[in-house]
């Protein structure tokens, strides 16, 4: 088969494959790993070439039908994991490369010429028509507050001013703000307020009508919180857009478009794990908001009221949101707006995050749920704590055990208080909210990693995710 040069497909020079005894994987130059299957290594290894030469190879070698090994090639190329060649016969490089790689694939996230916001000086009075108050939560980040801020200073939105709460840092990131970043507001804090209380606080302190909430770890596209911004005032009764999440490293791949629960297991981000093939423009709304990256309108925020810090961390921007609801605004998405995220920068895996996730799932139930899908989730949360307790016990992980008797006696401790706070969310709650509403469409939205938290790119994956967008994509 003949092909024009633009046509020929390459390996990016970004992965590498690998095949270990726990499976195969394409590995990121970062480090960072895609767990695959056999249509991805025989994909893989079938480049280069053109594309119908790659999709001939790739069928010959297994009996994939050919919508499938179709989309197979388009996926990879969305990830940045096969890369068109260029018209002088080399690689395209950059950002550029991963961007161009496939015609409506990744839309392109253009930043403006306007340069950087104005300084607070310049901006208006408290509560000026569109100005944004960023407001950066920081705690012992020293190792990302520089890319952060620097990528708020780079944004579009001219109407923005920047608050930096750090939560009793004893690094040297306030310090670094003070010193490199003088027209940013530094707001020090002597005991860690966590960052449920550091989000309020930075509420507080801000101008703005619109409070962009974001975590320290992260960069934003040049165009993010003006996208944000505009999806805002397009939608009266949205308190919250939240941004494509991407992982900083896997930059193709979604981190998350807002999160949901489920009657069983933890809270996940949406579509975690997916290439992100651009069909998040029209998604409606998403039950709720990741408060790693958020613009929430301030009228939303002063009627549901601040962020409970009695979550610590994990499901307070759930808790959030489904009191938003409550009260009758929705939580709408913004697929234009792109955020890269360092996944797991902050909290790491270990016995307090999983106390504070076994603890944070039942108190959002016991606060904020009622009738029949209140039970349904308290028999399925309990029912699964108790089993998976006994099954740690019979491993003899006796510190992953106590961590859920430890998790219960501190949820009964502090359950006077959640039924008070309860009594007065239900007596303000829009009485056209029904229970079964909550918790929105949660069961719409695939977890495309495994156990490790790779991206998958496999069979499975496909049939339960990638057919369904390839084919979004295809329509006029």
């Amino acid at each position: 088969m003949n092909a024009g040069i633009g046509d020929r497909l390459e390996q990016s020079p970004d992965f590498r494959f690998i095949a270990e005894n726990d499976g195969l994987f394409f590995v990121h130059r970062s480090g960072r790993r895609v767990r695959i299957d056999a249509v991805g290594r025989a994909t893989w290894e079938s480049l280069p070439g053109a594309r119908d030469e790659v999709l001939a190879h790739l069928r010959e070698r297994l009996a994939v039908p050919e919508r499938m090994a179709r989309d197979f090639i388009e996926i990879l190329i969305a990830a940045g994991i096969a890369i068109p060649a260029s018209a002088h016969g080399g690689m395209e490089t950059g950002p550029a490369r991963a961007e161009t790689s496939r015609k409506g694939a990744i839309p392109a996230r253009s930043g403006g010429e306007n340069g950087p916001p104005a300084a607070a000086s310049e901006l208006g009075k408290p509560g000026a028509s569109g100005l944004v108050s960023a407001v950066v939560v920081t705690y012992r980040g020293e190792a990302h507050i520089r890319a952060c801020l620097s990528s708020l200073l780079a944004q579009t939105c001219r109407e923005l001013e920047i608050i930096v709460v750090d939560n009793a840092s004893r690094d040297r990131t306030a310090e670094i703000v003070a010193r490199e970043f003088p027209g940013v507001r530094l707001v020090r804090v002597r005991k860690n307020l966590h960052y449920a209380g550091g989000i309020n606080l930075g509420v507080r302190e801000a101008r703005g009508e619109y409070c962009f909430v974001l975590n320290d770890d992260t960069e934003i596209d040049p165009a993010c919180v003006e996208m944000l911004r505009l999806r805002l005032v397009a939608d009266d009764r949205a308190a919250a857009a939240v941004p494509v999440m991407r992982f900083f490293d896997l930059r193709h791949f979604v981190n998350g478009i807002g999160n949901h629960i489920k009657g069983r297991g933890w809270g996940s981000d949406n579509f975690i794990g997916a290439v992100d093939l651009g069909g998040f423009d029209a998604l409606g709304e998403v039950p709720s908001a990741c408060f790693g990256a958020v613009l929430i309108r301030r009228k939303a925020f002063e009627d549901t009221g601040p962020v409970d810090r009695g979550y610590t961390a994990y499901y307070e921007d759930v808790d959030w949101s489904f009191r938003a609801r409550i009260r009758g605004w929705r939580i709408v998405p913004e697929g234009r707006a792109v955020v890269y995220h360092k996944f797991g920068g902050s909290w790491k895996p270990g016995p307090r995050k999983l106390r504070l996730v076994v603890r944070n799932r039942l108190r959002l139930v016991l606060k904020l749920f009622w009738g029949k899908t209140k039970s349904d989730y308290l028999k399925s949360y309990v029912k699964e704590d108790i089993k998976t307790f006994l099954s740690l016990l019979g491993k003899k992980d006796w510190g992953s055990a106590l961590v859920y008797p430890e998790a219960y006696v501190s949820l009964l401790a502090s359950l006077p208080f959640i039924l008070w706070l309860r009594l007065g969310i239900m007596r303000r709650r829009d009485r056209g909210v029904g229970a079964a509403d909550l918790p929105g469409p949660a069961e719409g939205y695939p977890i495309l990693t495994d156990d490790e938290g790779n991206p998958l790119l496999e069979a499975g994956a496909y049939f339960r995710h990638y057919i369904w967008a390839c084919e979004r994509g295809r329509r006029p």
